[in-house]
This record gives C-alpha cells, structure tokens and sequence, in this order.
C-alpha cells in the first residue's frame, strides 16, 4: 500500500471550500407550492358563468397552471420559487374570452407569498371583467380625406351607458389614432352585462357640440369588446357622421347622425361626466 502526504495548508484550504459550500446552499430558500382556492362571485357556478376553465398566473407568467373550472377543487402549483409574487387569477369562458378574474376590489388576493419548503392555501374571488370600449374615426373634408387641423372638429367625446344612464365619458383630440382609441376604464365601470348604448359627439374648439352618432345595442356580456368606427365629413360648416359597430365579431350596424343639432340616442343630460 503507498500513502501520500497531503500538506497541512491544502487540507485547511478543502476543508474551508467545503463549509463555505455547505453555508451556501443552505442559504439558498428551498422552493415550495401553493394552492388556489376561488370563489365565482356570488353564485360560484362554472355552469351559470360560462366559466370554463380557470388559468393562474404567477408572477410574470413564468409560473402558470390551467384547469377545468371546479370551485371545490383547488389549483396547486409546486416548484415555485420562495419570493412575493403578482398572482392573477382568471375565469375563461367557452369563446376563450376572460370573463372573470380577481383583479377587482377587494385587492388582497392579487399578490400571494411563497414560503420556501413549505406549502400553503390562498383564497381568491372572481368577479365579471369589465367591457372594453373603442373608438376610431376617418375624417373627410367634401368627401376628400382631410387632417384635423382643416377641420372645424376639435375633440371626439365618447360616452357609455347603461340603462339609459351615462357611467363614464371621456374625450379624445381630433388626431386620428393608429386604430381603435380605448376609453379609459381605470376603475372598472363599465359592466359589460349592463352597458348598452354608446355616444360619440363631436366638439369644435370651444367644446361646442356639431353633431353626434349614437349606437344602442344589447349589453355584450363580461370581458367584450364594443368597436366603433365613425366616418364624418364635413362640407360647408356642418358635419355629418356614420357610426358602424363591431360587438366581439358580431355583425355592423350603422346609424346616421348629422347636422349642428345632434338628434337621437341617449339624452344629452349627463353626458359631461367624467370617468
């Protein structure tokens, strides 16, 4: 048998690497899981809903499961690296359309903490998503295409509404946008099972109202999206406008509004409000 001397330094020098390796990994935070548990609004019927399968998100999507909507069954994630996360929660419905999520008030269950090597339940509740609503608009001058700044109109004001009652407004500038101009819903308002009707008017510079188009349709139901397109001209002062509708792929309507006097749609009263 041959033995070999290894030097004193060299064995001090393992033996450091090796508590420093040991101190190392056991500083690194095991992962660990979570189960989430949801509520469907007040019902909590998949059926009910439209709800047919229920996706979470954790953090930026990296972490992500789906499963068919099953309120007494939770949704477990496993794996997940120990940290604070963003956690989403949606309910999607047999379109692929997302018609509920978790994002609403209360805000407590839009974030969730994952405790290394250990596993935990969270609560969450679904509520409707909100609809969406947006507006372009093409701009003639004599029937010739024309910019804002050749026009008497100055701003687009749009505003929803929900039996007949206005729920948020706001106003757009003249300058056409690269597509359809979302009406900002920060809040939350408009409720896709109750808004049913759209108003676009046209102000000149002194918040003068030219005329205005007006689309009244059937609410579109949670997480839809109402698309109106209008195609004004304008010729000696007076500017006339159609307004065509697009209600999640359904069919186009179109209504003409014209003249100084705007006619038709919603009453006027309350349509000054802001969202």
């Amino acid at each position: 048998m041959t033995c070999t001397n290894v030097p004193k330094s060299r064995i001090r020098s393992l033996t450091v690497l090796t508590i420093l390796g040991v101190l190392a990994c056991g500083n690194e935070d095991p992962d660990g899981s979570v189960t989430i548990n949801y509520q469907l609004g007040l019902s909590n019927m998949c059926a009910s809903l439209d709800v047919q399968t229920i996706r979470v998100d954790i953090g930026d999507g990296s972490e992500t499961k789906e499963a068919p909507c099953d309120p007494s069954q939770g949704i477990e994630l496993e794996d997940v690296k120990a940290g604070n996360y963003d956690l989403r929660v949606t309910g999607i419905d047999s379109e692929g359309i997302t018609v509920m999520d978790n994002l609403d008030t209360p805000t407590s269950d839009d974030s969730v903490e994952i405790v290394g090597g250990s596993s935990r339940d969270v609560d969450v509740s679904l509520s409707a998503t909100p609809a969406t609503v947006g507006v372009k608009w093409l701009n003639t001058f004599e029937g010739e295409p024309a910019e804002c700044a050749f026009l008497i109109t100055s701003k687009f004001e749009v505003t929803t509404y929900a039996d007949d009652a206005p729920v948020l407004s706001h106003e757009f500038d003249c300058v056409k946008p690269p597509g359809f101009a979302i009406v900002p819903d920060e809040n939350r308002e408009v409720n896709g099972q109750q808004l049913d009707g759209v108003r676009v008017r046209l102000l000149d510079d002194g918040g003068d109202v030219l005329t205005q188009a007006v689309s009244e349709f059937e609410p579109p139901g949670p997480g839809r999206t109402v698309e109106l397109t209008l195609n004004c001209d304008e010729e000696d002062g007076v500017v006339m406008c159609e307004i065509s509708m697009n209600v999640s792929g359904g069919t186009d309507t179109t209504e003409p509004t014209s003249g100084p006097e705007p006619t038709g749609g919603p009453e006027s009263t309350g349509g000054d409000s802001s969202g």
